[in-house]
């Protein structure tokens, strides 16, 4: 397995995790491209506390804090330590989805996201930005909502994840 860069982030802009470059290449182009990429730029577990702004603050449910302060929210170390355990968990787990079903199979979350833009499915018809320009490799895999027993943490659920479902996520996770 490949090392992932760590970052601490605090007082800016959200940093996104990601884990795009596998040690296991199964001769898919984007492999060879990814493994091109500065070390860090994408392929990295990032811890965000403190003032963190997020960009897409628009996309909150309205009575939401979020975009209520326009997309500033200061996130605790307390809260940030049970997302960074779930997202090392995830970030980790693809490098295993990889080695087991390619990379087509890890850059879409078992079929729960698209291939490019990584935006999660919807469990009903998609829009037709969706069906006709996401790049999906698995058409026959729709979205899932967040089940009520067991969590696959590899999965996207098609809930709004950043507004209630993540909670609800780490909620059933610790």
């Amino acid at each position: 397995m490949n090392d992932i860069p760590l970052i601490y982030n605090t007082n800016g802009a959200l940093s996104r995790s990601g884990n795009t470059d596998g040690s296991y290449k199964d001769n898919n182009l984007d492999d060879e491209i990814m493994g091109m990429l500065p070390e860090g730029l994408v392929q990295r577990i990032s811890y965000n506390a403190g003032y963190i702004y997020n960009d897409n603050w628009k996309d909150y449910y309205k009575s939401h804090s979020v975009y209520l302060n326009k997309g500033w929210e200061y996130i605790t170390d307390l809260k940030e330590e049970k997302e960074f355990e779930f997202t090392c968990a995830h970030e980790t787990g693809h490098e295993i989805l990889q080695a087991y079903g390619g990379t087509v199979f890890y850059w879409q979350h078992k079929g729960n996201s698209y291939y490019f833009p990584q935006n999660t499915k919807p469990v009903d018809k998609e829009s037709l930005v969706e069906e006709y320009i996401y790049l999906d490799y698995m058409e026959e895999n729709s979205g899932e909502n967040i089940p009520t027993g067991e969590v696959d943490i590899m999965k996207y659920y098609d809930d709004n994840i950043k507004a209630k479902s993540k909670p609800l996520l780490l909620k059933k996770m610790f």
